[in-house]
């Protein structure tokens, strides 16, 4: 329950720095479940980089590790993970942007699971695991002072304790596996300007072998507690869930009983607003957990997608369509992927809420259904392709990269992580060479943004943009011609200026030959060094022969450096 209230569905983030303050050595709840709220925020992303940058630098060693179990290791020499290339980024795969900082720090989560139990007194608890199983002690600690949590949160939390204590049922102790009351999940609404915030928990509890009498009366008398207001003011629903909570682990010798969620109170949902969009959240939905860090990070996604009126956007690993649907009205088709069925259903009405009726949810495995749904798609479709993958905190599975790779059309590729090094493991499948396994052209690390939806927590999102490595091959290449058709332009121009003086013509064509030479730094044998070199053969002839033939050998010059690079990927493929 810690790591989910760090981060989510699993989804912890993509660090662990600071982890010497984790659960087993925590003394407080803040110290469990924020475990770097004792440090100034600007320090907390000092760590946060540092750790998302270290997991990136293993990028590098990861792919030597794979060349060494292939027999053509020539072929893993890539030139973005040349050690030039890297050594200008101090080891790593590409440019890093400094994390973004939280708009809010504190009392910023929609979504905490809090745990039941005692406390070091013996009291009923309701906050987070200080001791661990392993230590065969179970210590839940009060949830006040823990900073992420809301003020609304926290006064439910007060409300469940008192009424709780009272209980004659005891809490759930996971040493023993003996007892009634198991967990209570929060979930809050934000961006709401119609009244106070939406609160809806739900309160799992442990009633196989109890006589249903007694359950019920129990949970009558809960659900008359949260009748009475709470203070500060919410719109409060109330739901129990019999069994354990989605992701905590049910030991073998429990009971087993009917699971399921009813709702007793208010409705099975709240409403999140996002970007000027409406959702519905249910209790086991996947949502990022940070409203305002959310938009930050769509905001990001859509400025990087260069998605346009017939772009198909595959969302792998949908959750609530929280992505696809911030970016349907500028697309022709969103296609979002997912396992969790009430998640599916949840993206579904929250199309439907919002009026938009190009996006469409499959409920399946993401490494069932990708390949399926590539397979579906027309010409056309997969030629305006773009993809954007949100896994859990383990990563893709295998198959998807694999079928991902194997489409051809796709060429760009957003994958948002919130486990660096689990990313990491992902990014080799995609940017290793291509063999029967793996098939397609394979992917380069472009760029990539941490970003901080977790405030005083060791973890951190993080966006990285890939490309096929012949789309970067044929922009690195339009991008050298440019330049070097400038230079020459430039050195072209002071020729022209040093021969309208006779006596210095020769004198000044030499000048200006050497300061394009210079402006690019030490001359290399590439495309940009040999239209120099021309440049200069036009400056010492620049007297006797005609602007329009000088414009034409640098047209000439120009066109070679844009087709090395596409030679050179020809002749790797021959190999």
């Amino acid at each position: 329950v810690c790591a989910q209230q760090a981060g989510g569905r699993g989804r912890g983030g993509s660090g662990e720095a600071g982890e010497a303050g984790g659960a087993a050595a925590a003394r407080t709840a803040a110290d469990a479940a924020a475990p770097l709220h004792r440090l100034e925020y600007a320090a907390q992303l000092e760590q946060k980089q540092h750790f998302v940058e270290k997991a990136l630098r293993r990028l590098p060693r990861e792919m030597q590790v794979a060349a060494r179990s292939d027999t053509q290791r020539e072929r893993w020499r890539m030139p973005w993970l040349s050690q030039e290339r890297l050594n200008q980024r101090h080891g790593l795969p590409c440019p890093v942007a400094p994390v973004l900082p939280a708009a809010a720090t504190h009392g910023y989560r929609n979504k905490c699971e809090f745990t039941i139990g005692r406390d070091e007194d013996g009291s009923v608890a309701v906050g987070f695991t200080l001791g661990t199983v392993r230590e065969r002690k179970h210590v839940v600690g009060r949830a006040d002072g823990v900073p992420t949590v809301s003020a609304e949160m926290l006064a439910a939390a007060r409300r469940a304790q008192a009424v709780l204590a009272e209980s004659p049922l005891p809490p759930y102790d996971k040493v023993s596996h003996e007892g009634f009351w198991r967990a209570m999940l929060a979930r809050q609404s934000f961006a709401h300007a119609d009244g106070p915030p939406e609160l809806l928990l739900c309160v799992a509890v442990q009633a196989a072998g109890l006589p249903e009498e007694q359950v019920a009366s129990e949970l009558a008398r809960l659900r008359e507690a949260f009748v009475a207001p709470l203070d500060p003011p919410v719109r409060l629903s109330l739901a129990v869930r019999r069994g354990a909570p989605p992701g905590e682990y049910k030991h073998a010798g429990e009971p087993a009983e009917a699971e399921g969620v009813e709702t007793v109170l208010g409705r099975e949902y709240i409403e999140e607003t996002l970007l000027g969009l409406s959702f519905r959240i249910s209790p086991d939905a996947f949502f990022q957990v940070n409203t305002l860090g959310a938009e930050s990070l769509l905001t990001l996604l859509r400025a990087q997608c260069s998605l346009g009126p017939d772009s198909v956007l595959l969302d792998v690993c949908c959750g609530t369509g929280t992505i696809g649907l911030a970016m349907a009205r500028s697309v022709k088709r969103v296609i979002g992927i997912e396992s969790n069925a009430q998640a599916v259903a949840d993206a579904a009405a929250n199309a439907a809420r919002n009026g938009i009726t190009n996006a469409e949810f499959i409920c399946a495995k993401a490494e069932q259904a990708t390949r399926q749904v590539l397979e579906r798609l027309t010409p056309s479709e997969l030629d305006s392709l773009v993809a954007i993958v949100d896994p859990p905190r383990a990563g893709l599975h295998p198959d998807v990269v694999k079928a991902l790779r194997r489409c051809a059309p796709l060429r760009r590729l957003l994958f948002v992580a919130c486990h660096a090094p689990a990313f990491v493991t992902n990014a080799v499948s995609f940017c290793r060479p291509t063999s029967p396994s793996f098939a397609g052209v394979p992917f380069e690390l472009v760029q990539a943004w941490p970003i901080d939806l977790f405030p005083h927590t060791p973890h951190c999102e993080l966006v990285t943009l890939l490309e096929r490595s012949d789309l970067v091959a044929e922009r690195e290449a339009a991008q050298e011609a440019a330049q070097a058709a400038k230079q020459a332009q430039a050195v072209q121009t002071q020729a022209a200026e040093a021969a309208s003086t006779p006596t210095d013509a020769a004198e000044g064509g030499a000048v200006g030959a050497a300061a394009a030479e210079g402006a690019l730094g030490a001359p290399e044998e590439s495309a940009l060094s040999r239209a120099i070199s021309s440049a200069q053969a036009v400056v010492a002839s620049a007297a006797s022969v005609p602007a329009g033939e000088a414009e034409g050998a640098a047209h000439d010059h120009k066109q070679h450096a844009a087709q090395r690079p596409l030679l050179a990927e020809a002749d790797g493929a021959k190999v």
